[in-house]
């Protein structure tokens, strides 16, 4: 009960009240949701202000938004799609920033858009870290009865054959949900996160399904395809789009991912986690430990190296030495053998 009392009040708090909050270094960040009732179809237009107690130098962000309730346009220096927005802006030296962005809304529904990270410089080239915010809205629905009818026949009409007809991930939420006709994807995970699984179900037992990408997550964006081939040799491409955030990123893409406001998902952005997680202290032990390994390999190779000449020498010493005792040996038989031979010819001549 609380919470449906929660989810409704901070979407009018949103609405009534842009979210933004003051950085270090006088910076302040804030987003704007639409002021009008938005419906599926409408165009609207979601702003972002960077605003200084000086003058701006570079602005930097990563927005994330619901791909299966929104559909990003464009934007001021804005470049993305399926649920990613990458902002590169330059402020001239004005104290303040105002990035306009673009949408057209798909889907009903509870629309959250994140600031999942931001950072700007002064003309004196300090950056410096804004953090994270979002705001919210409500997207309802232009005509019902059109759009479940819609709905109905796109999940009827599935192929027999040459398409997936289920999409799972061990980490993240698929953006959109998925849907046979849909041939692309965003997933977004936290830092932490270096592996996402992926597996897909084909319509049909004689389809042939092959993966593409690797499961291990660097930071930044990864890509992993699906590809269904079916008795006919025909293909169809999945994709999915894996952002993998850096580190000491907030986790509010939680919110974005699911389309529920939270009171619990909000963090504060001026202090910072002083727990070291797991992955990463694993991280840093093998970074530490990656160049001792090397230069103990390097060492072994060269004792070994050093071991296999010494035995060497050592054989080699051994076999003189024994060639060295055998001539003397036969030397000396020799003279011993000319000795008995001259005495006993002088032997016969007396």
């Amino acid at each position: 009960m609380k919470k449906a009392v929660c989810i409704p009040l901070c979407i009018i708090l949103s609405i009534l009240f842009p979210a933004h909050l003051w950085a270090e270094g006088g910076f302040e960040l804030s987003l704007f949701a639409p002021e009008k009732d938005v419906k599926t179809g409408d165009e609207l237009t979601v702003k972002v202000r960077i605003s200084s107690q000086e003058a701006l130098g570079k602005v930097s962000a990563v927005i994330s938004y619901d791909a299966s309730l929104l559909d990003f346009q464009s934007g001021d220096s804005a470049s993305g799609s399926n649920g990613i927005i990458n902002i590169n802006h330059t402020a001239g030296e004005n104290t303040a920033a105002e990035l306009s962005l673009d949408f057209t809304a798909s889907s009903s529904g509870t629309a959250v858009i994140n600031v999942v990270n931001c950072y700007a410089t002064n003309t004196q080239g300090v950056e410096s870290d804004l953090g994270s915010t979002y705001a919210s809205f409500e997207i309802s629905q232009q005509n019902q009865v059109t759009q479940n009818q819609h709905d109905t026949t796109t999940q009827s009409n599935v192929p027999s054959q040459g398409v997936l007809v289920d999409l799972k991930i061990d980490k993240g939420t698929l953006i959109p949900p998925f849907m046979y006709s849909i041939h692309e994807y965003s997933v977004t995970v936290p830092y932490e996160v270096d592996k996402v699984e992926v597996e897909g179900k084909t319509a049909s037992q004689t389809d042939r399904i092959w993966y593409t990408g690797n499961p291990e997550c660097v930071v930044g964006n990864n890509v992993r395809t699906i590809t269904v081939t079916d008795i006919n040799n025909v293909e169809t491409v999945y994709r999915i789009n894996i952002l993998r955030l850096e580190k000491n990123t907030e986790q509010t893409q939680a919110v974005a991912q699911t389309g529920a406001v939270s009171q619990d998902n909000k963090t504060d952005t001026g202090s910072k986690n002083e727990a070291v997680p797991k992955a990463e202290q694993k991280d840093s032990l093998k970074e530490k430990l990656m160049p001792a390994l090397y230069i103990a390999l390097i060492v072994l190779v060269v004792a070994l190296i050093i071991v296999v000449i010494w035995i060497h020498s050592r054989i080699s010493r051994k076999k003189d030495k024994k060639e060295d005792k055998e001539e003397k040996s036969r030397k000396k038989r020799s003279r011993i053998k000319v000795t008995n031979t001259n005495e006993k010819n002088r032997s016969k001549k007396k």
